[in-house]
Parts: C-alpha cells; sequence; structure tokens
C-alpha cells in the first residue's frame, strides 16, 4: 500500500465549525441588508401613517422668476419636510424643503428652479418618526402618495 495520510479528526471538525461560523455570517450580512430599519411615528409604522397624511399644494408665481408652492395640512399627521421631485427633459431631481406643517397650518414656500423650468413637480410628505433605540430619523413616503402638479411654462 502506499504512504497515504488524512486530516486529523480534530483538525478536520475544527476546519467544518470555521466553514460553519464563516458561511453563518455571510448569510447573516446578506439578509441584513434586505431588512430596513423600522421607523415608528406615533407607535405605528410610519409607513401606515403615511397612508392617513392629508394635504394640498399649489404652485402659483412667485418674484423675480421664482415660485410659490402653498401648502397645506389637511390632516391629523403633522409634517416635517417635503421631498419636490422635478421632471426636466426626462431626469428628475429631489429637493427636500423643510417646512414643518402641524395639523390644519398652511404655508408658502419660495421654490427656484436653477437647472430649468420643470415640466411637473411631484410634492411628497417627509414624516420625522423614531428609531428602535430612541434616535430620530426622517420617512419619505411613497411618491404614489405624493401630489402631481404642472407647472405652467408662462402665467398669463
Amino acid at each position: 500500500m502506499k504512504n497515504k495520510k488524512g486530516v486529523a479528526p480534530v483538525v478536520a471538525t475544527v476546519l467544518l465549525v470555521a466553514l460553519t461560523i464563516v458561511l453563518a455570517a455571510i448569510i447573516f450580512l446578506w439578509v441584513r441588508g434586505f431588512v430596513s430599519e423600522q421607523i415608528l411615528k406615533f407607535g405605528q409604522s410610519a409607513e401606515q401613517v403615511c397612508d392617513e397624511i392629508s394635504f394640498d399644494a399649489a404652485i402659483t408665481s412667485g418674484e423675480a422668476g421664482g415660485f410659490i408652492l402653498d401648502l397645506t395640512n389637511n390632516g391629523q399627521i403633522p409634517i416635517n419636510d417635503f421631498d419636490i421631485k422635478k421632471q426636466l427633459d426626462g431626469k428628475s431631481e429631489i429637493e427636500r424643503i423643510t417646512v414643518g406643517l402641524d395639523k390644519g397650518a398652511s404655508q408658502p414656500v419660495n421654490i427656484r428652479f436653477d437647472s430649468g423650468l420643470p415640466t411637473r413637480i411631484t410634492v411628497i410628505p417627509v414624516l420625522l418618526g423614531t428609531v428602535k433605540g430612541g434616535g430620530a430619523k426622517s420617512f419619505k413616503c411613497a411618491d404614489s402618495l405624493g401630489k402631481i402638479l404642472d407647472v405652467p411654462q408662462s402665467w398669463e
């Protein structure tokens, strides 16, 4: 018989345990990327609270070529910020404006379109919630919950 030696059973067991731990760590990190952080507002998921938001938005002419975005919170949920999604030439750009609209409040906001006049904007509410562990974090509601406004290309 030829002189063949195998791996000792103890070494083989240690290698298998180490390989299992490494594979478990890789799978854990991979799965963690799919699970998002839970943001709460009034003890509910911020995503559920977004469905209860009621607001109006209108765009009017402003000073020196700017525009005024009139925002009104019609619901019972305070809205911290708004994302303004500008659509121009097939591209979109998002700008966050901090407004802080309490229940029933309204506020005009001056906006400028420095990179060109968009044909349409979408106004999307952003809530301020809490993260498990105590910190505050913004939560942008789904684009489908936003108000779509056509931007007049000229004022008559």
